[in-house]
């Protein structure tokens, strides 16, 4: 089983790189604006920009694994869900999107 490290930052990225060594991190996404200030403490815009550096830092050392969430903000549009994930997905230099099923 892999080891993941969860990423908020760039900082935590390079933590991960003198760390135990993850062959995973995960930069976090909120759909929401409401959920991005609560739990991200920035707005979508702001991580994104985050999102970008964390993925040129991780690019040669680690596999991305993409998390997209929603929290306090109520339905989200699964467009707006699909936009983000294509945008992580090209911030990470993959060339294919999938839908993981947990078993």
């Amino acid at each position: 089983m892999p080891f993941k490290a969860t990423c908020l930052n760039p900082q935590a990225v390079r933590r991960a790189k003198v760390g135990r060594g993850p062959e995973e991190i995960s930069p976090l996404v909120s759909a929401s604006k409401g959920h991005s200030r609560r739990n991200l403490r920035r707005s979508r815009e702001e991580q994104w920009t985050k999102v970008a550096e964390m993925a040129a830092l991780a690019r040669a050392a680690f596999v991305m694994v993409g998390t997209i969430s929603v929290a306090f903000d109520g339905p989200t549009s699964p467009q707006r869900v699909l936009g983000d994930a294509q945008r992580g997905a090209a911030a990470a230099g993959a060339r294919a999107l999938y839908r993981h099923q947990r078993q």
